[in-house]
């Protein structure tokens, strides 16, 4: 890879993830040599869309990773550009663990709230309740779940979601005090992950949609992952 390729990988990776708007100016600064070289126009969207897909061929073959371009359809709608593992990236495991530096709660929290988050056609589009996760005892937060997964043997399998939290999952997120689970997600939002658009509710982030497309279209139900699959 030549020096403005590394450049542009760099920057994508220390962001995590770029406005594809504020991408196509970083190209033009590197064509250029300058910063925020306003004075030039920017690279048309062909020529653009070259210089990135060349790179994540690259990338996908040496190293596993690709560049990815979704649409923000909980958010802002604008388009953004991120770097994802190829290879792991419908891995549950991966899923469970996630690129970050986070604790074994942490994670467990941010796994609890997906769910929520994708249980439902409503909390889907209008995100979850946080609040009441992030208030709840630990006992509560256990019953709901067997509560949840008693229905779903009930229900079976509707339109295809499955909800992958583990009971594990969930008692290590129950051992968080409220004011550990309040910081934890005021981070995973500040990081991308979670998207707040009121204090009581959470939203699924650029950063999920970018690194675990695949994983939040299979565990959403069938209507909103046909709807996301076609706006991504």
């Amino acid at each position: 890879m030549n020096a403005n390729e590394r450049l542009f990988i760099n920057a994508l990776l220390s962001r995590k993830y770029v406005e594809e708007t504020r991408a196509k100016e970083l190209f033009r600064d590197l064509q250029t040599n300058r910063v925020d070289d306003v004075e030039n126009p920017t690279p048309s969207q062909e020529e653009f869309e070259r210089f990135w897909g060349l790179m994540s061929k690259k990338l996908r073959e040496k190293m596993g990773i690709e560049i990815r371009r979704i649409k923000f359809v909980q958010g802002d709608d604008k388009l953004y550009l991120g770097i994802c593992n190829v290879n792991s990236i419908a891995n549950e495991p991966w899923v469970n663990s996630l690129p970050t530096k986070k604790s074994p709660k942490e994670i467990a929290l941010f796994r609890v709230i997906l769910d929520e988050i994708l249980k439902t056609e409503d909390t889907c589009r209008n995100g979850a309740d946080v609040m009441d996760l992030i208030n709840a005892s630990r006992e509560l937060i256990i019953a709901q779940t067997q509560k949840t997964d008693e229905n779903k043997e009930e229900l079976g399998n509707v339109g295809g979601m499955t909800q992958a939290t583990t009971q594990v999952q969930v008692e290590t997120m129950g051992k968080m005090t409220p004011s550990e689970r309040e910081i934890a997600v005021a981070d995973f939002c500040h990081e991308g992950w979670l998207f707040r658009p009121k204090p009581e509710k959470v939203k699924i982030g650029v950063r999920s949609f970018l690194e675990l497309k695949e994983f939040i279209l299979d565990q959403c139900p069938e209507g909103i992952s046909e709807e996301w699959k076609n706006a991504l």
